[in-house]
């Protein structure tokens, strides 16, 4: 019977030694790849939940080169194109939280673009157009960065009519670069060139019954001009460069009898 039991118990020992051996061939194993799916789960979370910073990038690119879509657009009155890029800025703005310090901005903007939508009034688009901007400078600011904005470097100094009404859209863009960038040395360099420059009223005859009209908004322009050359705060630089807008988009949109 003795003799049984040690028996007995010299199997279980050896039972457990292989179970053992078993365990630790298993744990020196190395696990399987995790999936892809599995291995993102794995990192760990940005803390505050944000796009890496080369999809911001094109992200804000996106914004930007909309923006300025409405602003030429809207400056040579097609109101179509000006609304579709404003409709664009409110479907795909960011929404309105505090997790990076763009995202305000771009809440505000998507708010902006959203109530421009629904309207076809030149004056109102033009301001809408005119607090984007300003909004645009604002998350600049506010990042510390200075965006790429296009600019052609030197104004047109011919006296022709065209160039002058080329000059008004190079000062235009200076003024819209000054805002955005925001650099008030950009904003005056525009608003200088445009209170300097001749308003060439005798060439607004081809605006026939309109001429009156076309008249009266290129005097505005240049009469808005003078004020620009010396504004420096940016509120009251949106508000004139909303005038501007809306003076340029109105003119564009009066019939010309040459065509």
């Amino acid at each position: 019977m003795i003799h049984l039991l040690q028996s007995s118990l010299c199997l279980i020992a050896i039972a457990l030694a292989t179970v053992g051996c078993k365990d630790r061939q298993t744990s020196s194993t190395p696990p399987p790849e995790p999936t892809p799916t599995e291995a993102k789960a794995e990192l760990p979370p940005d803390a505050t939940g944000a796009p890496p910073p080369s999809t911001r990038k094109a992200a804000m690119q996106k914004h930007f080169a909309q923006a300025i879509a409405a602003k030429d657009t809207l400056l040579f009155g097609d109101l179509d194109a000006t609304l579709r890029s404003l409709e664009w800025l409110a479907k795909y703005g960011a929404s309105d939280s505090s997790l990076e310090p763009w995202e305000p901005h771009l809440g505000r903007v998507r708010a902006i673009a959203t109530s421009a939508t629904a309207t076809r009034d030149a004056q109102r688009l033009a301001m809408a157009v005119a607090q984007i901007a300003r909004e645009c400078g604002a998350c600049h600011a506010t990042l510390g960065i200075e965006p790429g904005v296009p600019l052609v470097t030197s104004a047109p100094k011919d006296l022709s009519f065209r160039d002058h009404m080329i000059g008004h859209k190079w000062a235009l863009d200076r003024m819209w670069a000054g805002l955005t960038t925001p650099s008030d040395l950009l904003w005056k360099s525009g608003a200088e060139y445009l209170a300097a420059s001749p308003e060439h009223l005798r060439k607004l005859s081809s605006y026939g019954d309109q001429a009156d009209k076309a008249m009266d908004l290129a005097s505005d322009i240049h009469r808005l001009a003078g004020e620009a050359t010396t504004e420096e705060q940016p509120e009251r630089q949106m508000v004139l460069l909303g005038k501007f807008l809306g003076a340029c988009a109105g003119c564009h949109a009066l019939p010309r009898i040459d065509g």
